[in-house]
Order: structure tokens, then sequence, then C-alpha cells
């Protein structure tokens, strides 16, 4: 799978080419970020769907876990340009209230910055 990748510096920005979202979409996923995780602990994504027209049922555990699995190593990522049908799939298997989902770019970057203000309040105390 193919997938652009843009690096600020607080976060990256993932893009995923596949117009399926299956467990090997989200895999693949997981290994872009893995990579990002190795460079940096505590990294921030942002993940581009804008080009995921469909989420198959095995991609909802896989997502979930990714999710936990960035947050559980101290980063922060949030899904932004989702389609309609891959967010009514979400809303239908109630992922929506688990994982962060934002509407636009700009909505996004700011719930990284928001966090990552949280986390250095909490270390300062």
């Amino acid at each position: 799978m193919k997938f652009a990748i843009e690096i600020k510096p607080t976060y990256i920005i993932i893009s995923p080419e596949g117009s399926v979202m299956n467990q090997e979409f989200v895999a693949a996923l997981t290994s872009k970020t893995k990579e990002g995780s190795q460079a940096n602990s505590g990294q921030c994504y942002i993940i581009d769907m804008a080009h995921a027209e469909y989420m198959e049922n095995d991609a909802l555990d896989a997502l979930l876990g990714l999710h936990e699995t960035i947050y559980n190593e101290e980063g922060s990522i949030v899904f932004v340009n989702l389609q309609e049908s891959v967010m009514q799939k979400m809303k239908q298997e109630r992922l929506h209230l688990s994982i962060n989902i934002a509407a636009t770019m700009p909505e996004a970057v700011d719930f990284i910055n928001h966090e990552m203000m949280e986390r250095g309040l909490l270390n300062e105390l």
C-alpha cells in the first residue's frame, strides 16, 4: 500500500492511498506509525482517510488497537477526512466513541496541539 507522508515539527500526517479499509490496510498503517515511533517516542499522528471509501468489519478492532498502542506510547492519533460510508460504519459499530476523529485538517492539528499542551502541563506536576 502506498502512503503520502508529511513530517511537521510536532506531528506526522499519514495519508493512506487505499480505498478499502480492512485488516491489511490497518496493518500497513500500524507499520508506518511504528517507524515514526522508533524515531521519536511519543509521536503524534494525523491520519488523512480521504481515500478510504469503504470499511470492512475486520478493520474495526485493528483500528482500535492502533489507537490504544499510540496512546500507550504517550503519543496521539487523530483520524481526519473520513468518507461518509466509513463514518457511518464507525458509528454503527460505535468505534467513533473510542477513537479521535476530526472533520477537518485544522481541527485535527488543533486536537494534536491541545493534547501536547495537556501532556506538558501534566508532566510539570
